[in-house]
């Protein structure tokens, strides 16, 4: 299903090795005047419905599938070195949103089917022009091929390059340790420092 808005900001989820029962079963989100927020409402490409329908609720927490460079994806460097991959993430059934820029027909491909052995879990999956400055092309586009949706569950969505580097910068800041993260002075004073911040994800699909 189309989407009307994207709407990122941060998660602190519970870290199981630390916490008590009584912590674990707490996930506060926190308040927006200490992190971030983004918010898209423009230039939200569908390129595929999957089996949602207006008005779901989507959400999930954003990270980049593992993908090698190959031939088929010969430049990753949009992709810092230290985002959020899955094993950033707690060891918990969590919902998950997967993030990539598009180089290519052949290299999203790849990073589609890198979320193969998630999609219990994944419940969408974005993409990103690599060129930040240009308006994002149309369904029609040759910019789109090579890419086969089928057997998708999940819907996948495009965004503008301008819109995905910014996110991509808040994948990469929150991926390590609370200590670690933007604003980490302010997020530590609120939650324990051995929980996880992470980017959240909510899709708006309307009514």
């Amino acid at each position: 299903m189309s989407a009307d808005r994207l709407h990122a900001s941060v998660l602190i989820l519970p870290n199981p090795q630390s916490s008590t029962p009584e912590h674990l079963a707490e996930i506060p989100r926190v308040r927006d005047n200490i992190t971030f927020a983004i918010d898209i409402s423009t230039d939200i490409l569908t390129l595929y419905t999957g089996s949602a329908s207006r008005g779901d609720d989507i959400s999930g927490l954003l990270y980049v599938p593992r993908v090698a460079e190959t031939v088929r994806c010969p430049d990753l460097s949009q992709i810092p070195s230290n985002v959020t991959h899955k094993d950033d993430l707690p060891n918990a059934n969590y919902a998950l949103i997967g993030f990539a820029p598009w180089i290519s027909g052949g290299c999203s491909q790849l990073f589609l089917k890198a979320v193969s052995t998630d999609t219990s879990i994944v419940r969408a999956f974005i993409f990103f022009t690599p060129e930040a400055d240009i308006s994002i092309p149309p369904r029609s586009h040759s910019a789109w091929s090579g890419v086969s949706f089928k057997n998708l569950d999940f819907p996948v969505y495009a965004i503008q390059g301008l819109d995905g580097v910014r996110l991509m910068g808040k994948v990469a800041e929150y991926s390590g340790n609370m200590s670690d993260a933007w604003e980490a002075h302010n997020l530590t004073s609120y939650y324990n420092a051995t929980d996880y911040a992470r980017v959240f994800m909510e899709i708006d699909t309307g009514n």
